[in-house]
């Protein structure tokens, strides 16, 4: 019977000693998977600050004065445009209807820097028919980018009135309500998910071999090598207080749909000149998103016969 008792008492210290291996074995697993976690989160996070250090760039934030009455040659959203005497006014290329103006930049008043001009107005001018607004074209028929120049100092509210020209206040359903003064404010901002022209991708290769000294030449991708969890905690990193929404020139675009630039016959077209949200006084359908870009080589010239508009909603 002693016997017996003892190796029952060895068969409860064998199997105590057996879990114990096993706990311990766990625990060794889970620390290996907690030290593999931090590593990759450590990654992450230093590949996110090499993206930034390549695709750190300059942009303009547009700041709406909605309590302002500006004047006919102010930076300004929605109103009377500044129109010189003399000038054919855009119009729909079907209807031959006049455009409203969307916005207009006093480049003289914004000290702003190449690529854009330092000197002129630059003005942007849409439709009123929705038909003619949502979807992607480059044949300025349904809106147009007017550039001046030389501002004549001339010209008044008044003698843009005697002109019959339309404000968008005069009706209701149009993107932006009402007449406001804006100004352009310098930021930064870093490459993101949305902007697909830029290949984000590419970004992240060149970080990936700057830090491992392995280039992966497109084989492998972000989610790849660090899964979805992995891609959204880059995503976090990489936003911070880079919102890449909002009204800007300049800079890395946002959609509601996808960047149309991903067509082949749209991917020259490498400059936002132009973002607006749904944010504010402007609404454009289901929260949706304008989007003008053009070459960069066109800017420079101060060429803006050519310039893709994209418009979508949710």
């Amino acid at each position: 019977m002693k016997k017996y008792h003892e190796k029952i008492k060895e068969g409860y210290k064998e199997s105590f000693l057996d879990e114990k291996e096993i706990n311990e074995e766990e625990r060794g697993e889970n620390e290996n998977l907690i030290k593999t976690i931090n590593s990759k989160d450590e990654e992450i996070k230093r590949l996110s600050e090499i993206i930034k250090k390549y695709s750190k760039t300059e942009i303009y934030h547009i700041n709406i004065e909605e309590k302002s009455e500006p004047e006919i040659t102010d930076s300004k959203l929605g109103g009377l445009p500044y129109w010189p005497k003399g000038k054919k006014y855009p119009e729909e290329e079907e209807t031959h209807e006049k455009l409203y103006l969307l916005i207009q930049f006093n480049f003289e008043k914004e000290k702003t820097d190449s690529p854009l001009p330092n000197t002129g107005i630059l003005q942007f001018f849409i439709s009123a028919n929705d038909d003619y607004l949502f979807g992607t074209q480059t044949k300025q028929k349904n809106f147009r980018i007017i550039y001046h120049d030389k501002i004549d100092k001339s010209v008044t509210k008044e003698s843009v009135q005697k002109l019959k020209i339309p404000s968008n206040c005069d009706i209701e359903e149009f993107p932006v309500q009402g007449e406001f003064k804006i100004s352009l404010k310098k930021g930064i901002e870093y490459a993101n998910f949305s902007d697909e022209k830029y290949k984000f991708e590419d970004f992240f290769n060149k970080a990936y071999k700057e830090l491992f000294n392995i280039e992966l030449n497109n084989s492998k991708n972000l989610e790849d090598l660090y899964g979805y969890e992995g891609s959204e905690k880059m995503e976090k990193y990489l936003k911070g207080d880079n919102d890449i929404r909002g009204h800007k020139v300049l800079g890395y675009a946002n959609f509601t749909q996808g960047d149309p630039r991903e067509e082949e016959e749209y991917e020259d077209y490498d400059t936002l000149l132009l973002q607006f949200d749904s944010e504010d006084c402007i609404c454009w359908g289901d929260d949706g998103i304008c989007n003008f870009f053009i070459k960069k080589k066109d800017l420079i010239k101060k060429d803006f016969s050519n310039v893709l508009f994209n418009c979508d909603s949710c």
